[in-house]
């Protein structure tokens, strides 16, 4: 496991390449899936979530965003819901077979490649079955009347 100390001037040190780093540098790392951990110099607190969420923020500020207004709303409405680590278990697996379609695509692409993409999607709609069902299982959210009412 690489680690990245950061500094309280905000400057990042690799300990591997023993030299200071960017933030690119440090998504870099990220792209290529090298396993890293961020850690304050002073309180010895892992930073690596953070530091992931400052890059995300610096690409969704360029003109290669990949989220609408409309779709973050949505995640920030799963914070403070009973079941956050459902749905981050469905992002994960989302992800996960997204990536491995895609490396398929890559790797087959001929007249079978819309194949990959049906996998794609009947992974992604068993994966979603599998995470509604456990949703269900545990009674799901507290609708409440305002809901019912929505309903009707």
């Amino acid at each position: 496991m690489r680690t990245i100390k950061k500094y309280p001037n905000r400057r990042l040190y690799d300990t591997k390449e023993s030299k200071y780093i960017t933030l690119a540098r440090v998504a870099e790392l990220a792209k290529q899936q090298e396993p890293f951990k961020v850690i304050d110099t002073e309180s010895s607190k892992d930073l690596t979530r953070s530091v992931l969420l400052q890059i995300v923020m610096e690409q969704e500020g360029s003109d290669q965003a990949m989220f609408s207004a409309d779709l973050l709303s949505e995640l920030i409405g799963y914070y403070g819901n009973t079941v956050p680590s459902l749905f981050s278990e469905y992002m994960q697996n989302s992800l996960k077979s997204f990536t491995e379609g895609q490396h398929q695509l890559c790797n087959q692409f001929n007249a079978d490649s819309m194949k990959v993409f049906q996998k794609m999607a009947d992974d992604n709609m068993e994966a979603w079955r599998s995470i509604q069902d456990n949703f269900l299982q545990m009674g799901g959210p507290d609708l409440g009347d305002k809901d019912d009412k929505d309903r009707k």
